[in-house]
């Protein structure tokens, strides 16, 4: 039996609670904008370290990557720097996104 990853664990859950909003486009799971927060929060108190944010404009056409909206966390977890500051940059720059991507994806990494 494979042991199963609490990042797995973590999708699992939030694509139940918000199937409108979670999404899995080829190898990325994709959450739409108006639930990042909560998402945010529940990969914090399960304790994933994260990396970064890519965001992603959808439309009928297809997905779009926008390299405008990407933030990138490595730095602060090759640093050691607490959880909680990994988290809290990622929100920063996310309330000053303004007209910024329909959907991100959240870059976890294992506790």
């Amino acid at each position: 039996m494979e042991k199963r990853l609490i990042e797995d664990d973590f999708i699992a859950a939030l694509a139940s609670e918000f199937p409108d909003q979670v999404s899995v486009e080829e190898s990325a799971v994709l959450i739409g904008i108006e639930i990042v927060f909560d998402a945010l929060d529940r990969a914090q108190q399960l304790g994933l370290r994260l990396a970064g944010l890519d965001g992603f404009r959808s439309d009928p056409d297809g997905l779009y990557p926008m390299l405008d909206f990407v933030i990138d966390l490595s730095p602060l977890i090759e640093q050691r720097a607490p959880l909680s500051e990994q988290y809290d940059s990622a929100r920063k720059v996310l309330r000053n996104w303004g007209e910024g991507p329909d959907l991100v994806e959240l870059v976890l990494l294992e506790p």
